[in-house]
C-alpha cells in the first residue's frame, strides 16, 4: 500500500513501521506509524479509528517531523517503550503541530 510523498510528490510513501499508541480514555483505537519514501522522506502518521455507532470511522494524518524526531521514535519502537502520539505531532516548543499531510492512498 502506497501513499503520496509530500516532498516528491509520487505515489511511493510507505509505512515502514506500526506501534500502538499510548490510549486517551475516549480513543477507540490509535496507532502511530514510521513512514518513509525512497526519494529519502522521513515522516510520522496517526491513524485513529472509532468504531462507535453504526460504522467506523477513521483519521490517517501524517506529519513532517525532523529526521532525528523520527530515529527517536524508531528507537522507542524497537525497544518497546511506550508512544505517545503528541510526543511525536506536536512541538514541544512551540506548542504546535508539526506540519501536516495527507495520508492519500494510490488509486
Amino acid at each position: 500500500m502506497s501513499f503520496i510523498c509530500p516532498r516528491c510528490k509520487q505515489y511511493t510513501l510507505e509505512i515502514k513501521k506500526i506501534a500502538k499508541a499510548v490510549l486517551g480514555p475516549m480513543d477507540d483505537e490509535k496507532s502511530i506509524q514510521l513512514v518513509g519514501c525512497s526519494c529519502g522522506f522521513k515522516g510520522v502518521a496517526v491513524y485513529e479509528e472509532s468504531r462507535r455507532g453504526a460504522g467506523s470511522v477513521f483519521n490517517h494524518d501524517g506529519y513532517m517531523v525532523p529526521d532525528e524526531l523520527v530515529d527517536k521514535l524508531k528507537e522507542k519502537m524497537v525497544g518497546g517503550g511506550e508512544v505517545a502520539a503528541d510526543d511525536f505531532t506536536i512541538n514541544k516548543i512551540t506548542q504546535q503541530k508539526f506540519d501536516h499531510f495527507s495520508m492519500d492512498l494510490a488509486s
